[in-house]
C-alpha cells in the first residue's frame, strides 16, 4: 500500500513539475523565439511559400501575439 502510494505521489509530482517547466518554457524569450521558428517552418511547408514572423509572443495561456508577418 505505502509503494502504491510513493509511486502515485511521485508520478503526480512529476506531472506538476513538467507542466510548470512548459509554462516557463514558453514565457521566456528563448521558448518564444524556438516556437517562433516552428511556426515559421510549419507555415512554409503548408503554404509553400516563404514566411517571416518578426515577434510572436506567448502569454500562457491567454493570449498569442503574432507581429510583423511577411509572406514572399
Amino acid at each position: 500500500m505505502r509503494r502504491a502510494l510513493k509511486i502515485t505521489l511521485w508520478i503526480l509530482g512529476s506531472l506538476i513539475l513538467l507542466v510548470l517547466l512548459a509554462g516557463v518554457f514558453l514565457n521566456s524569450y528563448w521558448g518564444q523565439n524556438i516556437v517562433r521558428g516552428r511556426a515559421e517552418v510549419f507555415l512554409r511547408d503548408k503554404l509553400k511559400t516563404e514566411v517571416r514572423i518578426g515577434f510572436l509572443g506567448v502569454g500562457f495561456p491567454k493570449s498569442i501575439v503574432i507581429r510583423d508577418v511577411l509572406l514572399l
